[in-house]
């Protein structure tokens, strides 16, 4: 790659293909089936313990201009786990970047920007579910707070830009 910037691009996209391929295999399962209260408490107990052992066992020798295609397709993998309710996306891919020796702001940058497109794709699924669904005509447009679903997710999906950016300027 010609720059540090379209490698990082490279990984953000290798990183995002397991959770959209992941996500689009068990998205009707993981609406229904994985909604259950137990399975989320028991997931927040695991993934606790997980993140807590990836503190523990991080060597954090590894800078982000160190990742490694395997490295994103791990954390992008790890990344689909959290459509299991009660596992933290970012937990998650912040423990999986500890466990394979990325330091843990490098870890938590790569996390917050591999958020951006699952987030937004998400998104665009969402709102033409919606779209397509009636309720907007029905009910009227409505960008105000609660009312808009669409436009509260936009809005989260700027968040991991941000985050990213604050991380990089500590």
């Amino acid at each position: 790659m010609a720059t540090p910037e379209a490698r990082l691009g490279l990984l953000i996209v290798v990183g995002t293909i397991p959770a959209v391929v992941i996500g689009a295999l068990v998205q009707g399962l993981a609406e229904s089936t994985l909604r259950d209260p137990r399975l989320t408490a028991g997931m927040l107990i695991l993934f606790s313990g997980v993140m807590w052992l990836a503190e523990r066992a991080a060597t954090q020798k590894r800078t982000l201009l160190g990742l490694r295609l395997p490295d994103a397709l791990v954390v992008g993998t790890a990344q689909a786990i959290a459509l299991v309710p009660g596992v933290s996306r970012s937990g998650i891919t912040i423990a999986t970047g500890l466990f394979r020796g990325i330091r843990r702001a490098d870890a938590a940058r790569f996390s917050f920007l591999l958020a951006a497109p699952v987030t937004f794709g998400a998104v665009v699924l969402e709102t033409a579910k919606l779209a397509r669904s009636g309720h907007a005509r029905r009910h009227g447009s409505r960008l105000r707070g609660q009312e808009s679903p669409p436009l509260q997710s936009l809005a989260f999906s700027a968040s991991p830009f941000s985050c990213a950016s604050w991380l990089g300027s500590r």
